[in-house]
């Protein structure tokens, strides 16, 4: 019986930008499957990609796609210089690198200090409650791959 070889896909390191702890992280993550793991990271349904230019190099930054459009925004929000026309983006941001066509996923061609240079944080003490938050918060602190 021949042995069954699985593609899988490429795994690419990417950065996390985490607007509850305020931080950038990096992780490993599928450069192809946009699967569950995905969803799950940014703490949504679905997710869309906003492309942008940091440091002369084409990135995404793939957030919750239904963010903005939930009344009241649930997640704290961050603006990222170069993407979105300085608009916020809501919850967590997954960065990925992008080919010079902006069709293929590859690794960010920065790191997490250099990201955070260009990421602003809301205060978002100010503005949620912590009912709002507190599912989040336990996932993060408690059950974080």
């Amino acid at each position: 019986m021949a042995k069954q070889h699985s593609k899988r896909a490429p795994i690419i390191q990417a950065l996390l930008i985490d607007p509850f702890k305020q931080c950038i992280q990096p992780l490993n993550v599928s450069s192809r499957d946009f699967d569950e793991r995905w969803c799950w990271l940014l703490s949504c349904e679905h997710f869309e990609r906003v492309v942008g230019e940091i440091n002369q190099s084409w990135h995404a930054v793939w957030v919750d796609e239904a963010g903005l459009l939930r009344d009241p925004v649930p997640f704290p929000q961050f603006t990222l210089e170069g993407f979105n026309g300085g608009s916020p983006l809501t919850g967590y941001g997954l960065l990925t690198g992008l080919d010079s066509m902006l069709q293929e996923i590859t690794p960010p061609r920065i790191n997490g200090h250099t990201l955070m240079a260009h990421v602003k944080f809301e205060n978002w003490g100010n503005r949620l409650k912590p009912d709002d938050y507190l599912d989040q918060l336990l996932r993060l602190y408690l059950a974080w791959p």
